[in-house]
């Protein structure tokens, strides 16, 4: 099985591999050092939030904890959402988007069931899918965190990693700055040495990446389940 990320940051401090990683707190934060951030309210902190938690799960994070349970200020009179750091509000106390789609996860059967998405929709359209099961019963929970180009480039180059060992893990040989001109069409992979599947990993990273900062849209998903013929169901995320 080749080893995740933090997985080689762990080997290359002299750590072993299952050694424990713990998020002791995170938090959606697009206007730092403002404190306010109204991206945390509604849908799309929402669904920040589960494809936050399927990154850590990816990444082998075991213990984490959000930010805050409730937002540390209270809000002007005859409103509720501030854009504070809780998953609930302060005076008066309101449930966010957020707080529901955790509570979603509270719903879930114990057991984990294999999922899978397909790739353009899981790369470019950030949509992730979690089953779960038990005693015959079945939950899945699909989410979709649209228009995250970076995420889309994160998630493209981890599905298809550089085969030069000597390189940086999920970026072919090139470094942060060289990759954002590339992603940015002011460069092109001429200009770097690079070793084949590199090119091809990067050059796809780059379609998603255009693919991302399209609109979004509504996306039909068919939902298919081994054994049995034909769609289950079908959604619109």
């Amino acid at each position: 099985m080749r080893r995740t990320i933090p997985e080689n940051w762990l080997a290359q401090s002299g750590l072993p591999a299952a050694f424990p990683q713990i998020v002791t707190e995170w938090n959606r934060w697009t206007t730092f050092p403002d404190w306010y951030d109204k991206s945390r309210e509604g849908a799309l902190g929402a669904a920040n939030y589960i494809a936050t938690l399927h990154a850590m799960d990816r990444a082998g994070i075991r213990s984490q904890t959000v930010a805050a349970l409730q937002d540390f200020n209270a809000p002007p009179r005859n409103q509720a959402f501030i854009g504070d750091f809780g998953l609930v509000t302060r005076e008066p106390m309101v449930k966010k988007a957020s707080f529901h789609a955790l509570n979603l996860l509270a719903l879930l059967e114990p057991g984990r069931i294999r999922a899978t998405v397909p790739e353009q929709e899981g790369e470019a359209q950030g949509v992730d899918v979690l089953a779960t099961g038990n005693a015959g019963k079945m939950a899945i929970l699909v989410s979709r965190f649209a228009n995250d180009p970076q995420g889309s480039v994160v998630r493209s180059l981890r599905n298809r990693p550089a085969d030069a060992p000597d390189t940086p893990a999920g970026k072919g040989g090139i470094n942060g700055e060289q990759l954002g001109a590339y992603l940015q069409r002011k460069t092109e992979l001429a200009e770097f040495n690079l070793p084949p599947k590199s090119r091809d990993a990067l050059a796809q990273a780059r379609k998603q990446y255009d693919l991302a900062r399209t609109p979004a849209g509504d996306l039909p998903l068919r939902i298919n389940i081994r054994g049995r013929s034909g769609p289950t169901g079908t959604s619109s995320t």
